[in-house]
């Protein structure tokens, strides 16, 4: 019950901060490219796993997708008039550090706004909105199903409510709505799943009240292993009268297991290669089409996206483009003159994330294809490309209806399923779609240093980590060092000191609900009692401690650590930082940590053979050595790798100038960080939620805005949107907040 009570207070600040960081406009508003930056990962899925997320209604487009907690919230952009509104929530997630509960969205025949969402390892859920196309009052409905997933809707013909989803059991099947459209009629089971089958499946409206149906088969028992195997395509139809067959109009007995899916429906066997992302459309002539990704492993050209279409007695087959991930997604979508348009996603890939099981390398630019012939021939005729370097997208899915300046929706893609911070993308003939957004400050404190981190760890993560890393309050090289493997194993980085974990600490992790524990330092530092305190009264079941006889030794075993949470990412870098003067190193944090790569810790005049150890283990081939000649001579800059010194006449100007080196790699400029120049803890603990959301922390007095965070506002000239300021106003005055605000507007 506290760790519930801890997560409704969580989702009740991050929903106060969505609604503070997107309130209605003002003549000091920002207009951002984007019209969310607080959705969760993977906010829609791939159109293959749970659709429609858009629909548009005459000139209005609504958008559902999971925001903050998870919880479905919904926006509208009214063409017209050119305005947003919400994100509204349209009711609540019990789902916890699991992204696959996002909402399907359909307008029932009253013209009600409808979302079925939740599932995986909950109850699948059901609102709608109390008056036709009112975002802002939702009602729930009842439970569609105490044990599905995957939910994928339409309304047919004749009005009702078609909804398909995905068993526990790992069956799919149908619910038609009763005549008066209220309620949802028995399940019909359509695929029939096992212990070695999950059936991933698209299901799609066609003509004259028919339902098209394509799915690839997965073999569970491969997945066990850590494989993702999926096989061959299938596809099946099912007309008015309620009778599915084969593409060749052959009727098949439903519901179908893997053995007859194999001898019915199956259209290609795929053999080894594997397949996935499938969709299926109906194009102008009635012919179901079908495109999907297929290959043998990721890397460039690894993968290939494949477009088939019904003619006669056979399918034809079409290669577009080639992809580099198995998990890279597509949409598309065929006109009424024959030609058919497709928003594919490409990008690089990456390896293996061994820490989490999960696949890196999805997302990249989203490229568009046309056909101009029903899908023989075809050319790239844009691509949509992230405006910020290492910014992804993923997950394009057309909406319902669309058109003109609303046609596709799109999410910022990224790899950690714990991060509220990513942005929604509405996209259509004009390019993306604009919103004003009113700048915000927050402050993030405690009463103390490991209160003022427990403040920003309930801010970055409000659904709760597996991991905490915790490193000693009053000493910065282990906490410096600690960032980068915090954030790769998305964790808060939170304070002890050496006798013991405060009360405030203690509640933070029990909220938390972590069951890991990372300690930074040897037993001199972080001694027997804080494991007592961790064990006694957190959830934590197991302890880790990464130690050496110093400083450099102890970061030497952090970015051990490091490599191997993903030992086959491709790195080529480091950060290089002084071991003895903190200011210009805490700047380097979170720049270090959103690359995934290790900070180096060296002496003014000498590189530690630990330290040395790191750049040889990491393979680095360059460095950013952070910081003057007084802190780092250039007898030690000229003996490291290929080094770039990024640097300013004090430790204010130090941190703009790694600010602005971030914005041309790996930070965003929506967000900004501020913490005092005058101590470390609050700028290291800070740098966490800095990395989260890819912001660049800035550090400043205590009574007045450092001249340098006042130059670097102004040069971003009006794209940040939300400020942090760590610390209490002992630390920082609400003044310096003040100066925040007005130069945002």
């Amino acid at each position: 019950m506290a760790y519930a009570h801890h997560l409704k207070l969580g989702r009740a600040l991050a929903t106060a901060l969505l609604v503070a960081m997107l309130a209605p406009s003002s003549a000091g508003a920002a207009v951002v490219d984007f019209f969310d930056a607080a959705a969760a990962p993977e906010a829609i899925l791939s159109e293959m796993a749970l659709h429609p997320a858009s629909v548009r209604v005459g000139d209005v487009t609504y958008i559902a997708y999971q925001g903050p907690g998870y919880d479905p919230y919904v926006a509208a952009y009214d063409e017209s008039a050119g305005e947003w509104t919400g994100p509204i929530r349209a009711g609540v997630n019990p789902l916890v550090l699991d992204t696959h509960g996002a909402p399907s969205l359909y307008v029932d025949v009253a013209g009600r706004l409808n979302v079925v969402f939740g599932g995986h390892t909950t109850p699948l859920y059901h609102s709608r909105t109390v008056l036709p196309g009112d975002i802002t009052s939702w009602e729930a409905c009842p439970v569609v199903d105490f044990a599905g997933t995957y939910p994928q809707t339409f309304v047919g013909d004749d009005g009702r409510v078609f909804i398909f989803y995905r068993t526990t059991n790992y069956d799919w099947v149908m619910r038609i709505s009763d005549e008066a459209r209220e309620n949802f009629g028995p399940a019909e089971p359509v695929l029939l799943g096992g212990p070695d089958t999950w059936w991933y499946c698209d299901f799609r409206p066609g003509t004259n009240g028919s339902v098209h149906a394509a799915f690839v088969w997965n073999d569970y028992l491969a997945r066990v292993t850590g494989e993702y195997v999926r096989h061959h395509v299938y596809y099946m139809r099912r007309d008015a009268g309620g009778t599915w067959s084969d593409a060749t109009g052959t009727q098949v007995p439903v519901p179908l297991d893997r053995t007859a899916a194999d001898s019915t429906v199956r259209v290609i066997d795929s053999g080894e290669q594997l397949v996935n992302e499938i969709s299926v459309k109906e194009d102008d002539t009635g012919a179901p089409c079908i495109l999907f990704v297929t290959g043998y492993d990721a890397g460039p050209d690894g993968f290939e996206w494949r477009y088939m279409r019904r003619e006669g007695p056979g399918w034809s087959l079409s290669t577009i483009t080639t992809a580099d991930h198995f998990f890279d997604s597509g949409a598309f979508l065929p006109a009424d003159d024959g030609s058919v348009e497709a928003l594919l996603v490409s990008g690089d890939s990456g390896a293996q994330d061994a820490e989490n099981g999960n696949p890196r390398g999805r997302g990249g630019a989203i490229e568009r294809w046309i056909s101009p012939d029903r899908g023989v021939t075809w050319s790239r005729e844009s691509t949509i490309t992230p405006a910020e370097p290492a910014s992804l997208f993923g997950d394009p899915q057309f909406v319902i209806g669309g058109g003109g300046r609303t046609r596709a929706v799109f999410t910022e893609w990224t790899n950690d399923d714990t991060s509220f911070f990513n942005r929604m993308y509405l996209w259509g003939d004009a390019g993306l779609v604009t919103r004003s957004v009113e700048p915000t400050t927050q402050r993030l404190a405690g009463a103390r240093r490991a209160d003022t981190a427990v403040a920003i760890s309930r801010d970055s993560f409000p659904e709760g980590a597996r991991v905490v890393v915790i490193a000693r309050e009053d000493n910065f090289p282990d906490a410096l060092a600690g960032v980068p493997l915090a954030h790769a194993l998305r964790a808060p980085l939170l304070l002890a000191a050496p006798d013991g974990v405060s009360a405030a600490t203690r509640e933070e992790i029990v909220r938390l609900g972590a069951t890991r524990a990372v300690l930074l330092g040897g037993a001199g530092a972080l001694g027997r009692q804080v494991e007592l305190d961790l064990y006694g009264s957190t959830p934590v079941k197991s302890l880790e401690r990464l130690a050496g006889a110093n400083r450099y030794e102890t970061a030497r075993a952090i970015a051990r650590r490091l490599k191997a949470a993903d030992p086959t990412a491709p790195r080529d870098h480091a950060f290089v930082v002084s071991g003895e003067n903190w200011p210009d190193a805490t700047s380097a944090a979170p720049l270090a940590a959103t690359a995934g790569v290790p900070i180096v810790l060296v002496k003014a005049s000498s590189i530690p053979t630990a330290s040395a150890e790191i750049l040889d283990e990491w393979e680095v081939t360059r460095t950013v050595v952070v910081g003057g000649e007084r802190v780092i001579t250039p007898e030690v800059l000229d003996s490291l790798p290929m080094p770039i010194r990024v640097a300013g006449s004090n430790r204010y100007t130090t941190s703009e100038a790694v600010a602005r080196y971030g914005l041309a790699t790996t930070l965003l400029p929506y967000r900004v960080a501020f913490a005092t120049g005058l101590d470390f803890p609050d700028a290291l603990t800070g740098a966490g939620l800095a990395a989260r959301t890819r912001a660049p922390v800035l550090l400043t007095g205590r009574l007045t805005l450092s001249d340098a965070a006042v130059a670097y506002l102004k040069s971003v000239n009006g794209s940040a949107i939300r400020g942090y300021v760590f610390g209490s106003t002992n630390a920082i005055d609400e003044m310096v907040l003040d100066q925040v605000d007005e130069l945002m507007e």
